[in-house]
């Protein structure tokens, strides 16, 4: 389990964490325009938490919803709803 939590950062997996950070910014900025009731900003975060284990996707989901914060009317709150997002789909997807 402690295995699974570990997260080894590379310069592949922080370029992979910078591209999914982007694909949540793009994918808020998508429902935000197109007025869509999912929550698009929490692909990338799935797509890291996959790929990279469940830090990776609290690191990826927690820093876009900050910068989407930032610039946008979204509360930063959404922070904690992204990051639990991460958490659960890096412990529950099957490797």
């Amino acid at each position: 389990m402690k295995e699974k939590l570990l997260f080894k950062p590379s310069k592949r997996a922080i370029f992979m964490l910078v591209c999914c950070v982007i694909l949540n910014i793009v994918g808020h900025i998508m429902a935000e325009q197109l007025k869509l009731p999912w929550m698009l900003d929490t692909i990338g975060t799935m797509t890291s938490a996959i790929a990279l284990g469940p830090i990776a996707g609290v690191i990826t989901g927690t820093s876009a919803s900050l910068v989407i914060g930032m610039t946008s009317s979204a509360p930063a709150a959404y922070a904690f709803a992204n990051a639990a997002v991460g958490l659960v789909v890096g412990l529950l997807f099957p490797r």
